[in-house]
């Protein structure tokens, strides 16, 4: 199985109800440009709050870091990004949001160390 460091929705994501996983038109797991942002955007703040020394700490730096390097393999030749990751044609136009959003993990991850 691929290992894409990416977030997904868990397993009770199943709008069908039967039990069904969600899926992309192309197949593939659903991959939200925009949630990834959230994610990446709110590490490097709660590392802001965080204590140095907490015990957990090295693992949010380390999903920080899997989560941005992933991501950029995403990106378009336009510079944004696309609503789905894995199925780019089924939305694909460019992304502001979700764009806007790895813009500023970047800022942040860069102020942070």
């Amino acid at each position: 199985m691929l290992k894409l460091d990416l977030f997904s929705r868990d397993h009770r994501y199943i709008p069908d109800g039967q039990g069904n996983e969600m899926r992309e038109a192309n197949g593939e797991k659903v991959f939200w440009s925009r949630g990834i942002g959230w994610v990446l955007a709110s590490i490097p703040r709660i590392l802001q709050y965080m204590p140095d020394d907490y015990h957990e700490r090295d693992r949010y730096i380390t999903l920080f870091k899997q989560l941005a390097r992933s991501i950029l393999d995403y990106q378009h030749e336009d510079g944004f990004w696309r609503t789905s990751l894995l199925d780019p044609d089924n939305f694909p136009a460019p992304e502001s949001s979700a764009t806007a959003l790895f813009l500023l993990w970047t800022c942040m991850g860069n102020k942070s160390g």
